[in-house]
Protein backbone atom coordinates (compact mmCIF):
# COMPACT_ATOMS: atom_id res chain seq x y z
CA UNK A 1 0.00 0.00 0.00
CA UNK A 2 3.37 2.34 0.06
CA UNK A 3 3.96 4.85 2.56
CA UNK A 4 2.93 8.12 3.58
CA UNK A 5 5.63 10.91 3.38
CA UNK A 6 7.69 10.83 6.51
CA UNK A 7 6.75 7.21 7.78
CA UNK A 8 9.75 5.35 9.16
CA UNK A 9 11.12 3.49 6.56
CA UNK A 10 12.02 0.27 8.72
CA UNK A 11 11.90 -0.51 11.87
CA UNK A 12 14.64 -2.31 13.98
CA UNK A 13 13.15 -4.04 17.55
CA UNK A 14 15.13 -4.68 20.08
CA UNK A 15 15.36 -7.55 23.09
CA UNK A 16 17.26 -7.94 26.50
CA UNK A 17 18.02 -4.62 27.21
CA UNK A 18 18.57 -3.70 30.94
CA UNK A 19 17.64 -0.25 32.34
CA UNK A 20 20.53 1.00 32.21
CA UNK A 21 21.49 0.61 28.45
CA UNK A 22 17.81 1.59 27.37
CA UNK A 23 18.50 5.32 29.15
CA UNK A 24 21.91 5.44 27.73
CA UNK A 25 20.97 4.31 24.07
CA UNK A 26 17.98 6.75 23.98
CA UNK A 27 20.26 9.64 25.37
CA UNK A 28 22.49 9.22 22.56
CA UNK A 29 19.49 9.27 20.09
CA UNK A 30 20.16 5.27 19.58
CA UNK A 31 17.34 3.95 20.32
CA UNK A 32 13.73 5.76 19.77
CA UNK A 33 11.43 4.47 21.90
CA UNK A 34 11.63 2.71 25.31
CA UNK A 35 9.73 -0.65 26.64
CA UNK A 36 7.07 -0.19 29.16
CA UNK A 37 8.47 -1.90 32.00
CA UNK A 38 10.45 0.89 33.54
CA UNK A 39 10.86 2.13 37.05
CA UNK A 40 8.86 5.51 37.35
CA UNK A 41 11.98 6.85 38.25
CA UNK A 42 13.62 5.55 35.71
CA UNK A 43 10.98 7.41 33.46
CA UNK A 44 11.70 10.65 35.32
CA UNK A 45 15.26 10.30 34.81
CA UNK A 46 14.77 10.08 30.72
CA UNK A 47 11.92 12.77 30.95
CA UNK A 48 14.30 15.32 32.00
CA UNK A 49 16.74 14.54 29.09
CA UNK A 50 17.07 16.81 25.72
CA UNK A 51 13.91 15.61 23.03
CA UNK A 52 12.51 12.76 25.32
CA UNK A 53 9.22 12.48 26.46
CA UNK A 54 7.61 10.30 28.36
CA UNK A 55 3.96 8.51 26.75
CA UNK A 56 1.31 7.43 28.58
CA UNK A 57 -2.14 5.67 27.16
CA UNK A 58 -4.61 3.52 28.81
CA UNK A 59 -3.87 0.12 26.72
CA UNK A 60 -7.26 -1.75 27.00
CA UNK A 61 -5.31 -4.34 29.10
CA UNK A 62 -6.33 -5.73 32.47
CA UNK A 63 -3.79 -6.38 34.98
CA UNK A 64 -5.00 -9.56 37.42
CA UNK A 65 -3.90 -11.04 40.44
CA UNK A 66 -5.16 -14.87 39.71
CA UNK A 67 -6.30 -16.74 42.57
CA UNK A 68 -6.36 -20.91 42.56
CA UNK A 69 -10.43 -21.54 43.15
CA UNK A 70 -9.27 -25.18 43.82
CA UNK A 71 -5.96 -25.28 46.00
CA UNK A 72 -5.64 -24.81 49.46
CA UNK A 73 -6.28 -21.52 51.17
CA UNK A 74 -7.29 -20.04 48.13
CA UNK A 75 -10.23 -22.44 47.53
CA UNK A 76 -11.53 -20.76 50.49
CA UNK A 77 -14.24 -17.54 49.44
CA UNK A 78 -13.37 -15.78 52.85
CA UNK A 79 -9.68 -16.00 51.94
CA UNK A 80 -10.23 -14.67 48.46
CA UNK A 81 -12.15 -11.84 49.72
CA UNK A 82 -9.64 -11.32 52.88
CA UNK A 83 -7.39 -10.62 49.84
CA UNK A 84 -9.41 -8.35 48.06
CA UNK A 85 -9.95 -5.80 50.82
CA UNK A 86 -6.16 -6.25 51.89
CA UNK A 87 -5.07 -4.96 48.68
CA UNK A 88 -3.95 -0.92 48.66
CA UNK A 89 -5.70 -0.43 45.30
CA UNK A 90 -4.86 3.28 45.53
CA UNK A 91 -1.28 3.27 46.51
CA UNK A 92 -0.34 0.69 43.41
CA UNK A 93 -1.82 2.93 40.66
CA UNK A 94 -0.59 6.09 42.66
CA UNK A 95 2.86 4.89 43.38
CA UNK A 96 4.50 1.61 41.20
CA UNK A 97 1.74 1.53 38.46
CA UNK A 98 1.33 5.66 37.88
CA UNK A 99 -1.48 6.28 35.74
CA UNK A 100 -2.96 3.02 35.34
CA UNK A 101 -6.82 3.06 36.70
CA UNK A 102 -8.70 1.26 39.27
CA UNK A 103 -10.53 -1.74 37.92
CA UNK A 104 -14.29 -2.04 38.35
CA UNK A 105 -14.31 -5.86 37.19
CA UNK A 106 -12.89 -7.96 34.84
CA UNK A 107 -13.80 -6.06 31.78
CA UNK A 108 -11.63 -3.14 30.78
CA UNK A 109 -13.59 0.46 31.31
CA UNK A 110 -13.30 1.20 27.99
CA UNK A 111 -15.36 -1.37 27.05
CA UNK A 112 -17.78 0.93 28.41
CA UNK A 113 -21.09 -0.69 27.77
CA UNK A 114 -19.94 -3.91 29.33
CA UNK A 115 -17.83 -2.94 32.35
CA UNK A 116 -19.16 -2.56 35.71
CA UNK A 117 -19.19 1.06 37.31
CA UNK A 118 -16.97 1.33 40.77
CA UNK A 119 -20.51 0.73 42.37
CA UNK A 120 -20.77 -2.29 41.50
CA UNK A 121 -17.33 -2.93 43.06
CA UNK A 122 -17.49 -4.43 46.76
CA UNK A 123 -13.50 -4.17 47.37
CA UNK A 124 -11.52 -1.30 48.90
CA UNK A 125 -8.61 -1.22 50.95
CA UNK A 126 -9.62 -2.37 54.38
CA UNK A 127 -7.84 -3.95 56.64
CA UNK A 128 -10.88 -4.50 59.53
CA UNK A 129 -12.91 -6.39 56.58
CA UNK A 130 -9.84 -8.23 55.62
CA UNK A 131 -9.78 -9.57 58.88
CA UNK A 132 -13.46 -10.02 59.30
CA UNK A 133 -13.29 -12.26 56.25
CA UNK A 134 -10.41 -13.97 57.27
CA UNK A 135 -11.77 -15.00 60.75
CA UNK A 136 -14.96 -16.87 58.56
CA UNK A 137 -12.39 -19.08 56.83
CA UNK A 138 -11.83 -22.91 57.73
CA UNK A 139 -8.13 -21.94 57.32
CA UNK A 140 -8.02 -18.93 59.80
CA UNK A 141 -5.46 -21.06 62.53
CA UNK A 142 -3.37 -22.19 59.98
CA UNK A 143 -3.06 -19.31 58.24
CA UNK A 144 -2.65 -17.08 61.21
CA UNK A 145 0.49 -19.36 62.48
CA UNK A 146 1.87 -19.79 59.18
CA UNK A 147 1.46 -23.21 58.87
CA UNK A 148 -0.16 -22.34 55.40
CA UNK A 149 1.36 -19.88 53.52
CA UNK A 150 -0.28 -18.30 50.32
CA UNK A 151 2.07 -18.71 47.28
CA UNK A 152 2.79 -15.58 45.00
CA UNK A 153 4.10 -15.78 41.90
CA UNK A 154 5.10 -12.48 39.45
CA UNK A 155 6.72 -12.31 36.19
CA UNK A 156 10.04 -11.89 35.95
CA UNK A 157 9.67 -9.98 32.43
CA UNK A 158 7.39 -7.85 34.25
CA UNK A 159 10.35 -5.76 35.62
CA UNK A 160 11.00 -3.83 39.15
CA UNK A 161 7.23 -2.75 39.32
CA UNK A 162 6.26 -6.06 39.12
CA UNK A 163 8.53 -7.06 42.18
CA UNK A 164 7.66 -3.86 43.93
CA UNK A 165 3.65 -4.87 43.76
CA UNK A 166 4.01 -8.10 44.92
CA UNK A 167 6.37 -7.16 48.02
CA UNK A 168 3.78 -4.15 48.73
CA UNK A 169 1.38 -7.29 48.85
CA UNK A 170 3.31 -8.97 50.92
CA UNK A 171 3.23 -6.65 53.61
CA UNK A 172 0.28 -5.64 53.49
CA UNK A 173 -1.39 -9.35 54.05
CA UNK A 174 0.82 -9.57 57.20
CA UNK A 175 -0.72 -6.72 58.33
CA UNK A 176 -3.66 -9.37 59.38
CA UNK A 177 -1.22 -11.84 59.79
CA UNK A 178 -0.75 -14.06 57.39
CA UNK A 179 2.49 -14.89 55.90
CA UNK A 180 2.89 -14.64 51.76
CA UNK A 181 5.60 -16.30 49.74
CA UNK A 182 6.64 -14.64 46.56
CA UNK A 183 8.52 -16.19 43.76
CA UNK A 184 9.56 -14.61 40.82
CA UNK A 185 9.44 -16.93 37.46
CA UNK A 186 9.90 -16.08 34.14
CA UNK A 187 6.41 -16.30 31.48
CA UNK A 188 6.95 -19.76 30.58
CA UNK A 189 7.19 -21.51 33.19
CA UNK A 190 4.51 -19.79 34.69
CA UNK A 191 2.56 -21.09 31.38
CA UNK A 192 3.81 -24.62 32.24
CA UNK A 193 2.77 -24.40 35.95
CA UNK A 194 -0.82 -23.22 35.15
CA UNK A 195 -0.94 -26.63 33.33
CA UNK A 196 -2.54 -28.32 36.48
CA UNK A 197 -4.45 -27.25 39.68
CA UNK A 198 -1.31 -28.63 41.47
CA UNK A 199 1.40 -26.41 40.00
CA UNK A 200 -0.49 -23.01 40.02
CA UNK A 201 0.02 -20.98 42.47
CA UNK A 202 -2.46 -19.26 45.08
CA UNK A 203 -1.90 -16.00 43.69
CA UNK A 204 -0.40 -14.81 40.20
CA UNK A 205 0.63 -11.76 38.76
CA UNK A 206 -1.40 -11.75 35.01
CA UNK A 207 -1.82 -8.85 32.14
CA UNK A 208 -4.82 -9.50 30.11
CA UNK A 209 -5.93 -7.81 26.82
CA UNK A 210 -9.05 -8.22 25.08
CA UNK A 211 -8.51 -10.37 21.60
CA UNK A 212 -10.90 -8.03 20.08
CA UNK A 213 -13.05 -5.33 21.35
CA UNK A 214 -16.05 -7.49 23.16
CA UNK A 215 -16.47 -8.09 26.40
CA UNK A 216 -16.95 -11.77 25.53
CA UNK A 217 -13.75 -11.75 24.45
CA UNK A 218 -12.53 -11.03 27.70
CA UNK A 219 -15.01 -13.30 29.59
CA UNK A 220 -14.27 -16.31 27.37
CA UNK A 221 -11.08 -16.86 27.39
CA UNK A 222 -10.45 -16.05 31.05
CA UNK A 223 -13.38 -17.86 32.98
CA UNK A 224 -15.02 -20.39 30.84
CA UNK A 225 -13.66 -23.72 31.91
CA UNK A 226 -12.34 -24.18 28.33
CA UNK A 227 -9.70 -22.00 29.18
CA UNK A 228 -8.38 -24.08 32.52
CA UNK A 229 -4.90 -25.72 32.27
CA UNK A 230 -3.62 -22.11 30.58
CA UNK A 231 -2.03 -18.96 31.59
CA UNK A 232 -4.75 -17.08 31.09
CA UNK A 233 -7.42 -18.38 33.43
CA UNK A 234 -5.15 -19.90 36.58
CA UNK A 235 -8.10 -19.48 38.81
CA UNK A 236 -9.41 -22.82 37.98
CA UNK A 237 -13.11 -22.20 37.83
CA UNK A 238 -14.66 -24.28 36.67
CA UNK A 239 -18.44 -23.13 37.45
CA UNK A 240 -20.79 -24.77 35.79
CA UNK A 241 -23.14 -21.96 35.68
CA UNK A 242 -20.46 -19.07 34.62
CA UNK A 243 -20.03 -20.82 31.74
CA UNK A 244 -23.51 -21.32 30.69
CA UNK A 245 -24.04 -17.59 30.63
CA UNK A 246 -20.88 -16.68 28.85
CA UNK A 247 -21.77 -19.32 26.00
CA UNK A 248 -25.70 -17.51 25.89
CA UNK A 249 -24.23 -14.27 25.95
CA UNK A 250 -21.94 -14.89 22.93
CA UNK A 251 -24.68 -16.20 20.45
CA UNK A 252 -26.96 -13.06 21.68
CA UNK A 253 -27.07 -10.92 18.65
CA UNK A 254 -28.64 -7.89 19.88
CA UNK A 255 -25.88 -5.44 21.14
CA UNK A 256 -27.45 -4.10 23.77
CA UNK A 257 -28.68 -7.48 25.10
CA UNK A 258 -25.22 -9.21 24.83
CA UNK A 259 -23.61 -6.42 26.95
CA UNK A 260 -26.20 -6.76 29.66
CA UNK A 261 -25.83 -9.87 30.07
CA UNK A 262 -22.08 -9.70 29.96
CA UNK A 263 -22.70 -6.94 33.58
CA UNK A 264 -24.43 -9.80 35.06
CA UNK A 265 -21.65 -11.70 34.26
CA UNK A 266 -19.36 -9.60 35.88
CA UNK A 267 -21.21 -8.71 39.24
CA UNK A 268 -21.54 -13.08 39.67
CA UNK A 269 -17.67 -12.96 39.15
CA UNK A 270 -17.38 -9.94 41.65
CA UNK A 271 -18.83 -11.99 43.86
CA UNK A 272 -17.17 -15.63 43.51
CA UNK A 273 -14.31 -13.39 43.87
CA UNK A 274 -11.90 -15.78 42.06
CA UNK A 275 -9.58 -12.57 40.48
CA UNK A 276 -8.43 -9.55 42.20
CA UNK A 277 -9.00 -6.95 39.54
CA UNK A 278 -6.17 -4.22 40.55
CA UNK A 279 -6.23 -1.81 37.39
CA UNK A 280 -6.69 -1.17 34.33
CA UNK A 281 -3.33 -0.72 32.65
CA UNK A 282 -1.48 2.62 31.53
CA UNK A 283 1.24 1.83 29.29
CA UNK A 284 4.42 4.00 30.19
CA UNK A 285 7.46 4.26 27.68
CA UNK A 286 9.95 7.09 26.66
CA UNK A 287 10.55 8.29 23.47
CA UNK A 288 12.34 10.79 21.45
CA UNK A 289 9.98 13.71 20.69
CA UNK A 290 12.10 15.31 18.58
CA UNK A 291 12.16 12.72 16.03
CA UNK A 292 8.97 10.87 16.37
CA UNK A 293 6.54 13.72 15.44
CA UNK A 294 3.15 12.19 15.22
CA UNK A 295 2.14 9.14 17.17
CA UNK A 296 -1.69 8.53 16.92
CA UNK A 297 -2.21 6.72 20.08
CA UNK A 298 -0.38 9.03 22.21
CA UNK A 299 -1.91 12.24 20.50
CA UNK A 300 -5.26 10.86 21.22
CA UNK A 301 -4.74 10.30 24.90
CA UNK A 302 -2.86 13.62 25.36
CA UNK A 303 -6.58 15.72 24.05
CA UNK A 304 -8.52 13.35 26.07
CA UNK A 305 -10.24 11.44 23.56
CA UNK A 306 -11.77 7.91 24.64
CA UNK A 307 -10.63 5.00 22.56
CA UNK A 308 -10.21 1.62 22.84
CA UNK A 309 -7.99 0.49 19.90
CA UNK A 310 -6.95 -2.92 18.42
CA UNK A 311 -4.24 -4.93 20.46
CA UNK A 312 -1.22 -3.55 18.85
CA UNK A 313 -2.06 -0.95 17.20
CA UNK A 314 -0.03 1.69 19.24
CA UNK A 315 2.51 0.39 16.94
CA UNK A 316 1.47 0.29 14.04
CA UNK A 317 4.39 2.39 12.66
CA UNK A 318 2.67 3.41 8.76
CA UNK A 319 0.99 5.80 10.82
CA UNK A 320 4.05 7.72 12.52
CA UNK A 321 5.20 10.44 11.43
CA UNK A 322 9.34 11.30 11.60
CA UNK A 323 11.85 13.79 10.69
CA UNK A 324 12.77 13.08 7.55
Amino acid sequence: GGWEENAPESIKMLGGLDGTAIRTMISRGELDITDDSQTYEAYEAMDAMDGVDIAQYLSGVNFNLMLNTKAAPTDDIHVRRAMAFATDYDSIVNDIFIGSKRATGPVVLGMTAAALTEEDMPYEFNLEKAEEELKQSKYYDQLISGEIPISFVWCTEGGLQQEKLALFFQASMAKIGVKVEITGKTFATMMTDAQTIETTPNASVVSFAPAYSDAGSVLKTRYHSGSCGSWEQMEWLQDDKIDSQIDSALVTVDQDERNSMYKEIGKELVELSPTIWLFDVATTCAYRSNYIQVWPVVEKNNAGEPFLYAMGYQYYFRDFRVVN
